[in-house]
Order: C-alpha cells, then sequence, then structure tokens
C-alpha cells in the first residue's frame, strides 16, 4: 500500500513518471489488492497528467472492481470533458 499511496503523492506532485513507476511496483507486490479499486484510478490520472485524455477515458472506464466509487466516476468525467464528449459525460453523470 505505501506503493500506491507514494503514487498518488507524484501524482500531486506532477511527476507522471514516477507516479506510474510506483504504481506499477505496488501491482507487482500486490496483485490481488482488496482496495485496487481505490489505487488503480493511479494510472488514470497518470494519464490525465501527461494529457492522454483517450487512454486515461479507457483506463477509467474499465475500473469496474467497484463501479460507484467516485474517484474512478471523476477521472473519467475529465477525461471525457478533455475529449469534448458532453453527451458521454451527461450519461456518466446521470448513471452515478
Amino acid at each position: 500500500m505505501a506503493w500506491a499511496l507514494s503514487a498518488i503523492t507524484h501524482c500531486y506532485l506532477g511527476d507522471a513518471d514516477e507516479a506510474e513507476r510506483r504504481f506499477n511496483r505496488y501491482k507487482a507486490l500486490s496483485p490481488l489488492d482488496p482496495h485496487a479499486f481505490f489505487f488503480d484510478v493511479v494510472i488514470v490520472i497518470v494519464h490525465l497528467l501527461r494529457h492522454d485524455y483517450r487512454d486515461a477515458g479507457s483506463r477509467a472506464a474499465v475500473t469496474q472492481l467497484n463501479p460507484s466509487f467516485f474517484g474512478r466516476l471523476q477521472t473519467l468525467l475529465s477525461a471525457l470533458g478533455h475529449l469534448g464528449r458532453k453527451q458521454e459525460a451527461k450519461s456518466v453523470f446521470g448513471a452515478s
């Protein structure tokens, strides 16, 4: 869990590369983490930091371990907004 939390910290610092490295280390050490739905948002944030909105949206959309987790919905809405996909964002917002 420390690797995942440090990945989140590096996201806040704007260091996408280090955040991704730490996230990957976390996933390698804890592939069956029951809290993965919370930490999987980190990789979505990494893609948002890199302005890679398509991958961010794709990853946020498939993170279904806990579909009602608001962090996943926030990152998905952010990616869809950056891509100008307003109708899709409205349907996601309505589904929450």
